[in-house]
């Protein structure tokens, strides 16, 4: 009972670590396959990743039908909306795009880190807020260093009004 379970359980955790299942294996449309993936901005690699995948279950990709359709997804995510949402989200670029589309998914993906950056500005300050505030909820607390807390916490409450003005400012930038 007991290698039973092992054996399953081993095969849950192997599997899912595979970019595709037996089942999309075995019923591989590899031309949409590629074409999700290319929407999605994976490498040529990706084709590699689920021939490994399949091999277990002696399937092997069509690389052809899978490159014609990955060249169609990069058409959906080769975008400048696509740049700064990804920027935005901190996820890295792996220069899947080319020419012309390039340019645009680049300028962006520029922007996009810049909300990303502006993003993590504004969380540290809420951290420090919070830490601020805490500080000042205890009951031992000066009354200078109690001042000087709330100058601190209207100064970091300004900053984030700037912050969040810097967001939206760059979210209605033209792409």
């Amino acid at each position: 009972m007991r290698a039973a379970f092992a054996i399953a359980f081993g095969t849950l955790v192997l599997s899912g670590c595979a970019t595709l299942s037996e089942k999309e294996c075995r019923n591989a449309n590899w031309q949409s396959i590629g074409q999700r993936d290319g929407a999605s901005g994976y490498t040529m690699s990706r084709l590699d990743e689920h021939a490994k995948a399949c091999r277990e279950v002696g399937v092997v990709p069509d690389p052809a039908a899978w490159a014609r359709g990955r060249e169609q997804g990069l058409l959906q995510y080769c975008q400048p909306a696509v740049g700064r949402t990804k920027g935005a989200e901190g996820a890295s670029y792996y220069n899947v795009c080319s020419g012309p589309a390039e340019v645009g998914f680049l300028r962006g993906y520029q922007v996009g880190k810049q909300i990303h950056d502006l993003k993590k500005l504004q969380d540290s300050n809420r951290r420090q807020r919070k830490e601020l505030t805490d500080a000042l909820a205890k009951k031992d607390i000066k009354e200078d260093e109690s001042k000087r807390i709330r100058r601190e916490l209207e100064r970091l409450d300004n900053d984030d009004r700037r912050l969040q003005r810097l967001v939206e400012q760059a979210y209605q930038i033209p792409l």
